[in-house]
């Protein structure tokens, strides 16, 4: 879940199956994604009792409807797409490869290459 108000404060919240984690963020102006695209916010591994567990958070520009996440060993995980704001979390350490987002003109491909240091480039994807 994330609360946030005009998008300048945000807090992110990720309940699983044996896991609680929270979050909070200030972006200031608030960031926007391009329509038809997302803007990811963060992308964060945690490990819990273990096992290590990847959420991530992005903004989801005007007309992305669905997005389903391509992971870096092929994993597909679907985000769930609401109010300007996309979230997924999966089991494990894999990061987001590329995106395939739904929207009214039908669906394209947006990739997130990684960096040398192994984090996202931080335009939020191609």
């Amino acid at each position: 879940m994330i609360y946030s108000d005009d998008g300048s404060t945000n807090n992110f919240c990720t309940l699983g199956p044996s896991f609680r984690n929270a979050s909070g963020w200030m972006a200031s102006p608030p960031l926007t994604a391009p329509a038809g695209k997302l803007l990811l916010y963060a992308e964060h591994t945690s490990t819990d009792s273990g096992q290590a567990y990847t959420s991530l958070i992005a903004r989801a520009g005007d007309g992305v409807t669905a997005a389903d996440l391509t992971l870096d060993d092929g994993t597909q995980v679907t985000a769930t797409v609401e109010n300007g704001w996309a979230v997924a979390w999966w089991p494990g350490s894999q990061q987001l490869a590329s995106a395939q987002l739904t929207t009214a003109s039908g669906t394209q491909t947006q990739p997130f290459p990684a960096s040398p240091c192994g984090l996202h480039n931080c335009n939020g994807g191609g």
